[in-house]
This record gives structure tokens, sequence and C-alpha cells, in this order.
């Protein structure tokens, strides 16, 4: 009996031996794993904190951009409104008879658009001038009325790219 006894005690103190590293080690897998919980939730909430803050400064620069897109394309409403109250004004004062003249070479008055009975008239320098017909001048004012719509849109145009890239 004795050899039981000591058999016995000997496996009594092997087994807590090995009940207490197995309980250990559960132990610090727990506590390992609640703190990896933890830094995980820190780690969360700080990318949480730089994604809301990253989406509100794209927010304020597309704000910011939408905003001189706005300026840009009132800018450009209000010329193109200018432009068409001056052409409208022109077109006025051409029906009201005033006249457009064109240069001309001594002999060449009925020259295509230029009226042939019209009177050549003779300016300070001695060049020779035709008077345009009615027509003629609308349509050459008109002309020139598209040519400065396009370059106020070409204008418009360069605004918004210098815009777009940050260029004053």
């Amino acid at each position: 009996m004795g050899w039981l006894l000591r058999n016995g005690a000997v496996l009594l103190a092997a087994g807590l031996f090995f009940s207490g590293l197995v309980l250990g080690h559960r132990l610090a897998a727990e506590h390992y794993k609640g703190r990896m919980a933890v830094e995980r939730q820190s780690l969360l909430a700080d990318k949480a904190r730089r994604q809301k803050a990253a989406a509100a400064q794209v927010r304020t620069v597309e704000h910011r951009d939408a905003e001189r897109l706005a300026r840009i394309s009132k800018q450009y409403h209000q010329e193109l409104q200018d432009a068409k109250a001056e052409h409208a004004r022109l077109l006025v004062e051409l029906r009201r008879a005033r006249r457009l003249y064109i240069p001309i070479q001594s002999g060449s008055a009925s020259s295509g658009g230029v009226s042939a009975t019209a009177p050549a008239a003779s300016v300070r320098n001695g060049e020779t001038r035709a008077e345009l017909s009615t027509a003629a001048a609308g349509f050459l004012v008109g002309e020139a009325e598209r040519a400065d719509q396009i370059t106020r849109q070409l204008a418009a145009c360069q605004a918004v790219v210098r815009a777009d890239r940050g260029q004053p």
C-alpha cells in the first residue's frame, strides 16, 4: 500500500500540474484574445476616424471646386448675355442707317458683297472705300458674333481646366 500511496501522490501531483498548465494556457489565451480584441477595436476606431476626416476633406475640396465652377459659369453666362445685347444693339444700328465700309482698290467696287451702285468714298489717307450692303453687313456682324461666342466658350473651357488643375 505504500507503493500505491506514493504512486498515487505522484499521479495526483502530475495531474494537478497538468491541470494547472491547461488552465494557465486557457487563461493566457483568453487574456491574449481579449487584448487583441481591444487592440482591434482601437485600430478600427482609428481607421473610422481617419476615413471620416478624409471624407470631410474631400467634401471640402469638392465644395470649393463646385463654387469655383459656379463662378466660371456665372461669368460665362453674364458675358454671353452682354454680348447678345451688344449684338442686338449693333444690328439695330445697322438697320438705322449706320453703314459699314471696306477698303477697295480703284475700279473694284463691283466685287462680291459690295454694292456696285454704292458710292466709293475716299478717306484721309487716300484709300478708297465701298459701302457694304445691309445683308452683307448683317452677315459679317453675325459671323463676328459667332467668332466672339466661340472665343468666350474657349475662355470658359480654359478657366474650367485651370480650376480643375488648381491653377489661378
